[in-house]
């Protein structure tokens, strides 16, 4: 089984520089850095992205994971050291986005990078509670993130297609619903309880209608049987 997460990396760890003048713009940094235990408990080791760098793979470029968007650029050059994995790709200009986001960059107010991988099972191991990926399956993006500019990695989920199937199987309350809402769909917890809120309305207003019509078909038949004693 397939897994995929999103890791996310602060300036102070993804050492975001830029360079290249007004002809190019061109942002450096580290997608990932190896041995860095995140807050979902497991960590890359060193020589998990190689088969992936050998295979050619060219990730594309966003902006927070705006992945049916344009993209902003591109990454041409990928390679690991003892510190992680280590990119440079060249923003697009005239996309608008890329020349806002590489202002920001500029500003120091966007400075983080955020990696979309992928996993097999068999291409982990447990030691003292810690996961450990020795292995990459994929790599679909990376991406320059707005980020608080602190030393401690973020992490944002994202799920593959089966696991959401099996989260929705899992639903058995309205806290399950709201906590899959905030997890899966991204959305506040007052935006979960605003949600919730209009689909009960909806499910009141559509079960009340269905009652006015119970209503008014049990009266036409009432009123053909009456119909019907008068001829």
């Amino acid at each position: 089984m397939m897994r995929k997460q999103t890791l996310s990396l602060s300036l102070s760890a993804a050492e975001i520089d830029l360079s290249g003048g007004e002809h190019e713009w061109r942002v450096n940094g580290y997608a990932t850095k190896f041995g860095n235990v995140n807050s979902y408990g497991f960590k890359i080791a060193q020589g998990a992205y190689s088969d992936l760098i050998k295979s050619g793979v060219k990730p594309l470029m966003f902006f927070n994971h705006e992945s049916f968007a344009v993209p902003i650029g591109r990454w041409d050059t990928l390679e690991e050291n003892a510190r992680g994995l280590k990119v440079s790709g060249v923003l697009t200009q005239g996309v608008s986005l890329a020349s806002d986001v590489y202002a920001a960059l500029r500003a120091g107010t966007v400075d983080g990078l955020s990696v979309s991988i992928g996993w097999r099972s068999e291409d982990q191991q447990e030691q003292d509670g810690v996961l450990t990926l020795s292995k990459i399956a994929s790599l679909d993006e990376i991406s320059i993130v707005t980020m608080p500019s602190d030393s401690k990695a973020r992490i944002s989920q994202v799920l593959s297609a089966d696991d959401i199937d099996e989260r929705i199987e899992a639903l058995a309350t309205v806290r399950d619903l709201e906590v899959f809402l905030k997890e899966v769909a991204r959305l506040s917890k007052r935006q979960s309880g605003w949600l919730l809120s209009k689909a009960k309305a909806c499910f009141a207003a559509d079960t009340r209608r269905d009652d006015e019509q119970k209503a008014l078909q049990e009266a036409q038949e009432i009123l053909s049987r009456m119909l019907k004693k008068m001829e």
